[in-house]
C-alpha cells in the first residue's frame, strides 16, 4: 500500500461533528498526514440548517466555511484547505483526489453515498459509524493472503494489536451442479478449497495469529456479519482484492451496512 500522504475529510452533514475531526486529525496524526476538507451538501439525502442558508434557502458555502474552520482550530493550528460543494459527492471527492493514491478519504457513512464512493474511487476508504475512538477488537476481512503483512500492520495502526484475521475465500460453484456427471470438476474444486483453508491455517499458526475462514457465506448457517456480531468486534480492516472486486463484489458494502462499526477500506490494488 501506498504511503497516507494527505487525508480528505469528506462531509456531508455536522452531525457528530466533533467526533469526526477528533478521530480524523488523530489518524493523521499516525500517519504524520496532511488533512483537508470537503463538504458536500447532496440535496436528496440532507438537509440544512437555517445558518447555513442564503435568504434565498440555498447553501451559502461562507457561512459553511466559516463554521468548519472555527471548528477544526480546536484540533489544529494548522491552516486547512475547506471546500464546500454542492451534489455528486464521488465526483468531487474524484475531482480532488484523482489517481493519487497517497490520499485517504475519511468520511462517516452513508448508505447511498458509500456506493458511490466505494465503486468510484481507488483510494483507501476509512468510513466512521460509532462515537467511540478507541478501538480493543478488529476484524481484518480479506479474501486472500496477499500483503496480508502489511494490512496486519495498517491495523495494528489505526485500530489495536488485538486483531483477528477472517478469511473470507471466494468458492466458485463448478460446471458441475449444472452437470453432475463431471465429477472431476467437483474434486478440483474442493481440493483447491481445502488446501486454501490448509494454507491460512499454516500462516495463523507461523505468525501466532487467531482466525476463522469463511467460504464465501454460502457453506455453513454463521455469515461473516453475523460472526463479527456475535464476537463484539468494534472495528473492521477489510482488505479488498481487485480480483474478487472484478466479479462484482459486494462485501465491502455488506460489511459497512450489517456492522455499525468504524471501517477501513484497504483496496489492496491502490499501488
Amino acid at each position: 500500500m501506498n504511503q497516507i500522504k494527505e487525508i480528505l475529510l469528506v462531509l456531508n452533514s455536522f452531525e457528530n461533528l466533533s467526533t469526526i475531526l477528533e478521530k480524523s486529525f488523530a489518524t493523521a496524526k499516525k500517519f504524520n498526514a496532511k488533512v483537508s476538507i470537503l463538504y458536500v451538501y447532496e440535496k436528496p439525502f440532507f438537509s440544512i440548517k437555517e445558518l447555513f442558508k442564503n435568504k434565498d434557502a440555498t447553501l451559502n458555502k461562507t457561512k459553511v466555511k466559516e463554521y468548519l474552520k472555527e471548528k477544526v482550530a480546536s484540533y489544529t493550528n494548522e491552516d486547512i484547505a475547506i471546500l464546500v460543494k454542492i451534489d455528486d459527492t464521488a465526483s468531487e471527492v474524484w475531482d480532488i483526489v484523482r489517481d493519487d493514491k497517497s490520499f485517504l478519504i475519511i468520511t462517516p457513512y452513508h448508505k447511498k453515498i458509500a456506493k458511490t464512493l466505494v465503486d468510484k474511487l481507488e483510494q483507501n476508504i476509512f468510513f466512521l459509524q460509532t462515537n467511540h475512538n478507541k478501538y480493543t477488537k478488529t476484524a481484518l476481512v480479506v479474501e486472500s493472503l496477499v500483503d496480508i503483512q502489511n494490512t496486519l500492520e495498517l491495523g495494528k495502526k489505526l485500530f489495536t494489536d488485538s486483531i483477528k484475521v477472517l478469511y473470507n475465500f471466494y468458492y466458485v460453484p463448478d460446471v458441475a451442479t449444472v452437470d453432475p456427471t463431471l465429477t472431476l470438476a467437483i474434486e478440483s474444486n474442493i481440493q483447491l478449497l481445502e488446501s486454501e483453508e490448509n494454507r491460512f491455517k499454516e500462516f495463523l499458526q507461523e505468525h501466532s495469529l487467531d482466525g476463522e475462514f469463511f467460504v464465501n457465506s454460502v457453506l455453513g448457517d454463521e455469515t461473516l456479519s453475523e460472526y463479527i456480531q456475535k464476537e463484539h468486534f468494534d472495528s473492521i480492516l477489510y482488505q479488498q482484492e481487485e480480483e474478487i472486486l472484478l466479479l462484482e463484489d459486494d462485501l465491502a458494502l455488506e460489511l459497512l451496512e450489517e456492522n455499525r462499526v468504524d471501517c477501513f477500506i484497504k483496496k489492496n490494488f491502490a499501488i
